[in-house]
């Protein structure tokens, strides 16, 4: 009887995937992603299909064979790594988990072994367009329905939304881009070399018209508060540098092996928080100051006239008055705050008038009050700024100086006029500087409006105030990102910081970082609180 011949199927199969698997073990993941085979080899082998022969029936496993050796080599390939970093960098500062923080870079610095010099920076820039497209993509919904303050309608918004985040990606990937040149050369300096690099392209980020600090990696930290304390002596970009230096020696441990490049980052991590923790046990000491802080829910539409609701000038007299009531009798406030542009002055020179100030000036109670207003002159420019009233009625103002582009003002419109066509009207004209406003006989304040908390900035004053309007985030992150950059901001210069929010997260911060007190999100409220001033 003359024997049947097996098919070849199953042989085939096991022979590719067992090719695959070694292949990809040497990459990567399993030891050096130096040694990751050429692109045009790459190219060659996912156009690779073993010959089938037998049965049509083997072609159904040959399928599931196919894809899973596809899966296996996706998962050891370039593109997952560049995935990996885009996703960890992204999450750990949208939510706060520092230990991806550390670790978010490691990645990235792996797919860059063995790359040349110009294959290198293209997966540098491909790797921070995605991650910053991941970071901003909070703008998308916010320019959309914010899209009817400039008149225009919510479909253009969602238009207009995608270009600017594609196009704050594409700027701002150079950094990682430019980062990438720099793996190369002697590994016993190249962690410290990559990770003063990105500290310093952090850096670089706060300087230009475009200016945006979102997706630093010291955000991510707010959660660890004995590291965070090294934003005390080295600031926002100290805490960055040791996350980008703890994820490159970790890069060239997983390489390697070699004990020594996972001790040394584990050493250091471990003496910078025994001093953080020391520092955290040490009291602080000084004078109390008695706050109100009021926290409107006005839709931001209504605060340009086109929408409905609760205007936010009566709802935060409401809620002022309310905390009044509640007071034992005999006590008082040092000072009350309200949020971003709750009330519109007008102004005359160096005097205020129009609606919202006489009634302010008539009906407040005397106490010293810190607004932010939307301010127009007799030529129609804007302002959008904090001013304090001292109970005789003398007024301190600052006029925010960081505006947000495109949302505020249209950046580089003296050099491309056209540009202002996505700016409101009037556009926002920007101040001349920070101000310390002298609060009474006891205390200086300094005052940081919205978007001008993402920036690192040493104060004068002996306590920090944020006046901002997150009502336009709401559904997203973003309130709890603006939330970690204000803790940043009171280790960094050692004051408490108040933020008083419309729409947003409302709170009290002590100068370690330590969240005293908040609010719900986006519920009208009111926080009395004694806030420490250290000496």
């Amino acid at each position: 009887m003359k024997r049947r011949r097996k098919p070849q199927v199953k042989r085939t199969i096991t022979k590719t995937l067992a090719t695959s698997v070694r292949s990809t073990e040497v990459g990567a993941m399993g030891g050096c992603a130096a040694n990751f085979p050429p692109a045009r080899e790459q190219s060659a082998w996912f156009r690779r299909r073993p010959k089938v022969s037998g049965a049509a029936a083997h072609s159904a496993d040959f399928s599931r064979a196919n894809f899973s050796t596809l899966a296996l080599s996706f998962f050891h390939s370039r593109r997952f790594l560049a995935l990996c970093t885009a996703f960890l960098w992204w999450f750990s500062g949208a939510f706060s988990v520092w230990a991806l923080g550390w670790i978010a870079l490691a990645p990235f610095f792996l797919l860059l072994d063995g790359l040349p010099h110009r294959a290198r920076f293209r997966a540098g820039y491909a790797t921070g367009f995605v991650a910053f497209w991941l970071i901003n993509w909070w703008l998308v919904p916010t320019i959309t329905r914010g899209a009817p303050a400039i008149d225009a309608p919510v479909f253009a918004g969602f238009f207009l939304s995608v270009i600017a985040v594609t196009f704050i990606a594409a700027v701002h990937a150079l950094q990682p881009a430019l980062v990438a040149l720099l793996w190369r050369g002697d590994a016993r300096f190249r962690p410290f070399i990559v990770a003063l690099a990105w500290a310093a392209g952090d850096w670089i980020r706060t300087l230009t018209p475009l200016a945006h600090e979102w997706g630093a990696l010291a955000f991510s930290q707010t959660g660890n508060l004995p590291f965070l304390q090294v934003a005390a002596v080295l600031g926002q970009h100290g805490l960055t540098f040791f996350c980008a230096f703890f994820a490159a020696c970790l890069a060239i441990w997983w390489k390697n092996r070699d004990k020594k490049w996972i001790l040394m980052p584990v050493f250091t991590m471990l003496a910078l928080h025994v001093w953080g923790f020391a520092r955290l046990q040490t009291p602080i000491e000084g004078e109390n100051l008695r706050v109100l802080v009021v926290q409107t829910a006005v839709s931001s539409l209504r605060k340009t006239g086109r929408g409905s609701g609760e205007e936010p000038r009566p709802q935060a007299f409401r809620l002022t008055s309310e905390a009044l009531a509640r007071l034992p009798r005999g006590e008082t406030f040092d000072l009350v705050v309200w949020p971003e542009t709750t009330v519109n002055f007008r102004r005359f020179r160096e005097n205020y008038n129009g609606l919202d100030w006489e009634i302010l000036r008539r009906e407040a109670p005397r106490l010293p009050f810190l607004v932010g207003a939307q301010v127009y002159d007799e030529e129609n420019r804007s302002w959008n700024e904090a001013v304090l009233i001292a109970p005789d009625g003398a007024t301190q103002t600052r006029a925010k100086t960081r505006l947000v582009p495109f949302g505020e003002r249209a950046p580089l419109v003296e050099w491309l006029p056209f540009l202002q066509m996505f700016a409101p009207k009037p556009m926002i004209e920007p101040g001349s500087g920070a101000k310390t406003f002298q609060l009474g006989q006891k205390t200086t304040l300094d005052t940081q409006i919205c978007f001008e908390t993402c920036f690192p900035q040493r104060v004068a004053g002996r306590f920090l105030v944020f006046l901002t309007n997150d009502e336009w985030f709401t559904g997203t992150e973003a309130p709890r990102q603006h939330r970690a950059m204000a803790i940043v901001r009171a280790v960094e210069n050692g004051v408490p910081a108040v933020q008083s929010a419309n729409g947003g997260y409302s709170f009290v911060v002590d100068p370690r970082g330590r969240l005293v007190v908040s609010t719900e999100f986006g519920l009208p409220d009111t926080l009395a609180v004694n806030v420490k001033i250290p000496r």
